[in-house]
């Protein structure tokens, strides 16, 4: 038996007899986990223009209804053809898009480099006693694992819901959880928390009754409510302190 499936079946058994004890992090991924804002954005405007010759989409993300990789590819189909993509338009985007940011990180791997002390900080709570992990990210799957793991995150089976389940944050979230319960054997979490470094992370979880805490941008992200925001994830035991005090923004 490989050491990972040992650890995994220890750790379902002790699932199993933790029950609602269990508390639920729920973290984004560009900007929270991993510092690709830049590089995600760049390669998904290029992907836009390589594919369906459509220049300079708007990259302003706070300006689409729903700023999902899913979401925003409706809204510009709908702008520019009219209709919404089909099928197999979002497998060709989405193939480009997974191939521009594969090339970025051949050519310029840092840009594909972990918020400081995020790693380690995952690694820990995938093996706490009574805090695990999810992740909800508006991206679309497979970009977002290449991402993660680019980064050298260990995410294995961890919980994941992404644009390729809804267009809209909410509903990703919602699925994130559902995920995480089915994943972890419990009916109820006794508390979740969302981390999340963009406005629409901290609308979500206000919509959806989530304590939450910020990465990153303290003055945008406290001015739209969000009690607690950190820059990286470099004081561990602070970061602790901070999943048991955070509130509903």
């Amino acid at each position: 038996m490989s050491e990972s499936v040992e650890r995994n079946g220890r750790h379902q058994f002790q699932l199993q007899n933790r029950g609602s004890t269990l508390k639920l992090a729920i973290f984004d991924v560009d900007g929270t986990l991993v510092n690709t804002k830049k590089v995600d954005a760049e390669c998904f405007v290029h992907a836009f223009e390589s594919e369906f010759s459509i220049p300079n989409i708007e990259s302003n993300w706070t300006k689409y209804e729903n700023p999902t990789d899913s979401g925003i590819t409706q809204a510009i189909f709908q702008r520019v053809f009219n209709r919404p993509p089909d099928d197999f338009e979002i497998r060709r985007l989405k193939a480009t898009f997974l191939r521009l940011l594969q090339d970025a990180h051949s050519s310029t791997p840092d840009l594909f480099a972990e918020i400081p002390g995020a790693r380690s900080f995952f690694n820990f709570l995938l093996g706490h006693s009574e805090w695990q992990v999810a992740i909800a990210t508006g991206g679309w799957h497979e970009t977002a694992i290449f991402k993660l793991t680019s980064a050298d995150f260990y995410i294995n089976s961890t919980p994941i819901s992404t644009s390729d389940q809804a267009g809209d944050r909410e509903s990703i979230v919602r699925s994130c959880i559902e995920s995480a319960r089915r994943y972890y054997h419990v009916d109820q979490f006794s508390k979740i928390v969302a981390l999340g470094d963009s406005p629409w992370d901290v609308t979500t979880a206000r919509a959806l009754g989530l304590a939450f805490i910020g990465v990153g941008n303290k003055q945008q992200l406290s001015k739209l409510g969000a009690t607690y925001v950190v820059k990286d994830y470099k004081d561990p035991d602070r970061l602790m302190e901070l999943l048991e005090l955070a509130r509903v923004p």
